[in-house]
């Protein structure tokens, strides 16, 4: 069955077709014939496109087919423009011209568009946009993201976080309005899935906000069907045998643990977000792997003794997350 971005876009989504892993004939000589993965020649791409390629693997005993996921995440879209207040615009310029730029000084709205020309070369099976991709909400940042991600040809993920719904330096701001705009993109659901054939892929959007209802009973089904999980959230889980990624969060946050965990964690910890982090950690959990954003720094964690968590350095400095799962 293909998935069309139309049936994608809904609150949940099922029955993509899975691309078999494939090998590319990349040329030929007296020795023999040369063979280049799809993985490999994505990165290539990634790479001669000048994007940091943070390249992650999943291995999933008995899986017969091998599926390609791209994590984008902290792009933080800023466009100095009219609907930014006053006082404000000198912050929101040094944060255009300065702040949220990669390494040869190119603004995060005009990567954009560098981005989604290169996405488009690579033969993946999903797109995640795990949080952050504007930095804060207006017309003129959205509009940017939208038009991108209309043109994006593979299944797309778009995951919200706070910077996405944030009033900060826009005076018109309204809950209403961001809400009605960003459902102009997709559904503007809390929670996600794509059905990659042998794996779920699971995003948790809006996730520095408690987790709704009905996001908790869909992913207590997910979790149900025993099927493996590749779980996206843009803000990470804290770990259960390691204490590191709390003291790296407090290190580069002014002593705050940016995460969600049962206690002492910046989020709320809500009887739904007990519920989850439950089933996260659970002996049984069918997650086979987290991918996160949010502290602008890489890093990789246990979650428990079975479940590994990848952070992604932020979009904005030119990291694109290449995934692989196999078996």
């Amino acid at each position: 069955m293909n998935l069309t971005r139309r049936d994608f876009i809904k609150a949940t989504i099922a029955g993509a077709a899975s691309l078999s892993a494939v090998s590319l004939f990349s040329g030929c000589d007296r020795a023999g014939t040369f063979f280049t993965s799809a993985s490999d020649q994505d990165v290539k791409t990634l790479s001669k496109a000048g994007f940091t390629v943070d390249r992650q693997s999943v291995t999933i005993a008995g899986l017969q087919n091998e599926y390609r996921l791209v994590f984008l995440n902290d792009l933080h879209i800023t466009i100095p423009n009219e609907e930014v207040r006053e006082e404000d615009m000198q912050t929101v310029m040094d944060r255009c011209e300065k702040g949220h730029i990669d390494a040869n000084g190119t603004k995060a709205h005009i990567l954009w568009d560098t981005i989604v020309e290169t996405l488009n070369q690579l033969t993946v099976d999903a797109i995640v946009l795990n949080g952050d991709m504007l930095d804060y909400f207006s017309h003129a940042n959205f509009a940017c993201l939208r038009a991108g991600c209309e043109k994006l040809t593979a299944p797309l993920m778009y995951l919200r976080s706070d910077h996405d719904y944030s009033d900060s330096y826009n005076a018109a701001f309204s809950q209403e309005l961001a809400d009605r705009a960003q459902r102009l993109l997709d559904s503007d659901a809390d929670l996600f899935s794509l059905d990659l054939g042998e794996v779920l892929l699971v995003g948790i959007s809006k996730s520095t906000s408690p987790l709704s209802d009905s996001a908790l009973e869909e992913l207590t089904r997910l979790f149900a069907l025993k099927k493996p999980i590749v779980l996206a959230n843009h803000v990470p889980y804290d770990s259960l045998v390691d204490n590191s990624l709390r003291q790296a969060s407090q290190e580069s946050w002014q002593d705050l643990v940016l995460l969600w965990g049962y206690q002492d964690t910046l989020y709320q910890t809500t009887d739904n977000v007990k519920k989850m982090l439950d089933l996260l950690y659970a002996a049984d959990s069918p997650v086979s792997a987290v991918f996160s954003g949010h502290l602008h720094f890489t890093n990789d964690i246990m979650l428990t003794e079975t479940i590994p968590q990848h952070i992604f350095d932020t979009a904005f400095r030119g990291t694109v997350g290449y995934v692989t799962i196999s078996g």
